[in-house]
């Protein structure tokens, strides 16, 4: 999520300030944020370009950090997004542009002088002079989630198919900061790709890619137990929702789960499925194009959501892509409905079951619902999340339509 969005969705500026302290050489002084230009200020922000960054820093090397905006399929919006990037990063007018000034104390090495990029859960820090990046965790977040991912990402590192998941490599991991370096990969997300040949070729490779991944630690797990697994985390995150959600939308949420969950209690011990280690988010913007090297293999990256679930989740998020919800209702019905690709995805991780048809598609949506949950649960938002509201009307509405039919 990019730094306007974060903005309208979150106190960021709170949560950066308090996600910095911990990394302050002195722990007296503090981050300020000013609305205006100020004399003190040493760090400038780009919402529109989701950068915060040392008010001398190179025009170039902003550049090339925000070159992934200048993408638009419409070529005059496309003119209009360079001449943005173009000016917004010239030493003359960045000052101008700047929607907010910082004072940012000394840092410990590893973030002094470092230029910010911001994110949904984490916060990334790059040095022009440094080959890694920094990432750490956003205050108020689980720690409990960002250590399993990073548990979950050496252990992907340390198999027998590490060579072959393209992904940045981690090189240092601190614990009591919360924080873990990883190669910095320069190149543009898949969505900013215009030729719908190589959008094919590497949306192929990826795909293979998350397939090696179910395999590093494949198991099995009762279809029953499984789903009531996932309903207790689910009314977990419930618990823990911010006040900003009605009620009712918290009730149409228990319906749904609790609907699929009576569906899926009814089958025997005998039914398993397989689970496996999953990136969670995988969608075209989280696949990496080098930028000058087309012949290299795309890279997969945004890993913090990496965890066990049925080992199909990946494929089903991206065939349906459901990190856009809109309209995801009638994607759906039409998925359900469409046995050969169901069957054609499932085959890739697993032996797919006629029986079994539904309750893939049912236990994914268990899965992802619990997945919006945890991405919405933030400290005191400004606003609801649209991505989880839209995802919730659209599963309504499909439960509706697939029972009429």
């Amino acid at each position: 999520m990019r730094l306007d969005s974060l903005l309208r969705r979150e106190d960021f500026f709170l949560i950066f300030r308090k996600s910095l302290q911990r990394f302050l050489i002195d722990p007296n002084s503090s981050v300020v944020i000013y609305k205006r230009p100020n004399k003190q200020a040493n760090y400038y922000v780009l919402p529109l370009l989701n950068l915060i960054f040392p008010s001398d820093t190179p025009t170039q090397i902003l550049f090339e950090l925000s070159s992934q905006y200048i993408f638009n399929p419409n070529p005059i919006k496309r003119l209009l997004n360079f001449l943005y990037v173009f000016i917004a990063t010239l030493p003359l007018f960045r000052f101008f542009v700047s929607s907010h000034y910082i004072f940012i104390p000394p840092l410990h090495d590893d973030l002094n002088l470092s230029i910010f990029l911001p994110g949904n859960h984490s916060i990334k820090s790059f040095k022009p002079s440094s080959s890694s990046l920094i990432v750490f965790r956003k205050s108020f977040e689980s720690i409990e989630l960002f250590d399993d991912c990073i548990r979950n990402r050496f252990l992907i590192m340390n198999s027998c198919f590490s060579a072959d998941i393209k992904m940045p490599v981690l090189s240092e991991y601190n614990k009591s900061l919360s924080f873990y370096a990883e190669s910095f990969l320069p190149g543009l997300p898949l969505n900013r790709i215009s030729s719908k040949t190589l959008k094919h070729e590497f949306v192929q490779i990826s795909c293979n890619q998350i397939i090696l991944l179910t395999n590093l630690s494949r198991s099995s797990i009762q279809i029953a137990n499984y789903s009531l697994c996932l309903l207790h985390k689910v009314f977990e995150c419930l618990r823990s929702l911010p006040d900003c959600y009605p009620i009712t939308f918290c009730d149409n949420i228990k319906s749904i789960v609790i609907a699929i969950y009576h569906s899926l209690s009814s089958f025997s011990p005998n039914h398993y499925i397989p689970t496996s280690l999953t990136h969670g988010d995988f969608q075209p913007a989280n696949i990496l194009i080098h930028c000058t090297d087309r012949n290299s293999y795309p890279v997969i990256i945004d890993w913090e959501f990496l965890s066990i679930r049925s080992s199909w989740y990946d494929l089903f998020v991206f065939h349906l892509n459901t990190r856009s919800p809109l309209q995801l209702s009638s994607r759906l019905l039409s998925f359900s409905n469409d046995i050969p690709l169901v069957t054609q995805l499932i085959n890739c991780v697993h032996n797919y079951h006629h029986d079994l048809h539904h309750s893939y598609i049912q236990i994914f949506l268990l899965e992802d619902i619990l997945f919006r949950l945890r991405d919405s649960s933030i400290f005191d938002p400004h606003e609801l999340d649209i991505g989880l509201t839209t995802f919730i009307d659209e599963l309504l509405i499909y439960f509706d339509l697939h029972d009429r039919i």
